[in-house]
């Protein structure tokens, strides 16, 4: 998990969304509870033992299940915050239409469902108890892989956006206090519409203006064949001006093009103070970054990320400092 850089008063964490090929079900909002310490000699099952991982008076530490979503409707590209400012973490998930098709297997007959849809379950103090609110599904989200959440119109509700595999981005602005009932208003960026395939997004403010900007690769196609893998296709920035819902305000920035492009995270990876942004490359097998400038401005610069004797595309990744010299 990581905080929120886009919305820092909003205390929101980031799940992130890893997947293995299947829709992951929404079983998950799990909460830590402490065992009885077992008298010695004692014979423990698996449940009562699930970890080896022990508290200071030696009880053993579990995890507890809490049903959040019925599994006909779970789904994958979780990302947690209070959308609705009553004080409960809610949780947007995206749900793609078929999870059975192999993406890795070109098929040239194969014709997916412009279906989908995005989940909101609004929390509680309850965990038990949530409120799941549809707020975008079928031609707006066709087959969506990911979201991501930040105030975008800079009302101080969070907004969502999200990368459909079948066609585009797309950004849904939080209606405000009514957000659990009321539709909320939408846009699909013209500059993404039936354009490609996104996979990825990201909201964070990259040039320090208070107003976050989105990262999405295009990777060209939902399952590329030999013919996508040989062209290449755009890592962007997609800043606004103004109103989001006017499709005008937006501006695409095209930091690099290539061979099934599946990541454009945000993270500040030279740690000089500002957002950086990583790249990976299924085509390509590599991972790169382009380093932010610092200046306000979006040119940023290209830069190779060297690994030797493996390949690596770079769809998901972790940030650490494993030899403790202060850099990830």
């Amino acid at each position: 998990m990581t905080l929120d850089r886009a919305h820092p008063a909003a205390a929101s964490m980031r799940s992130r969304k890893g997947r293995n090929g299947a829709a992951l079900l929404l079983l998950l909002l799990a909460c830590l509870v402490w065992l009885s310490p077992q008298p010695a000699g004692a014979q423990l099952t698996v449940g009562d033992t699930p970890t080896a991982a022990r508290a200071a008076d030696g009880s053993y530490i579990s995890w507890r299940e809490h049903i959040i979503d019925e599994p006909a409707t779970a789904g994958f590209g979780l990302v947690m915050a209070d959308l609705d400012n009553d004080g409960h973490e809610d949780i947007v998930s995206v749900h793609e239409s078929d999870s059975e098709y192999d993406s890795s297997v070109p098929d040239p007959d194969y014709m997916p469902d412009a279906e989908g849809h995005v989940r909101v379950a609004f929390g509680s103090a309850d965990p038990d108890v949530w409120t799941n609110v549809t707020i975008a599904e079928g031609a707006d989200a066709p087959a969506p892989e990911d979201a991501d959440i930040a105030d975008v119109n800079g009302d101080g509700h969070l907004d969502v956006v999200v990368a459909a595999e079948l066609s585009h981005l797309i950004y849904l602005q939080n209606p405000g206090a009514d957000a659990r009932h009321a539709e909320w208003p939408r846009l699909i960026l013209p500059m993404t519409k039936g354009r490609g395939s996104y996979i990825r997004v990201f909201l964070a403010d990259l040039d320090g203006d208070g107003v976050p900007e989105m990262t999405a690769p295009n990777k060209g196609a939902q399952r590329p064949a030999p013919e996508d893998f040989a062209r290449s296709t755009p890592v962007s920035i997609f800043s606004v001006e103004g109103d989001p819902l006017k499709g005008g305000n937006w501006t695409e920035t095209v930091l690099g093009r290539y061979s099934v492009p599946q990541n454009a995270e945000p993270v500040d990876l030279d740690g000089d103070g500002d957002l950086d942004i990583v790249v990976g490359t299924r085509g390509e097998n590599r991972i790169l970054f382009f380093e932010n400038p610092g200046d306000g401005s979006l040119d940023f610069r290209e830069h190779a990320i060297g690994i030797y004797g493996a390949r690596a595309a770079g769809f998901n990744l972790e940030y650490a400092d494993l030899n403790g010299d202060g850099r990830l």
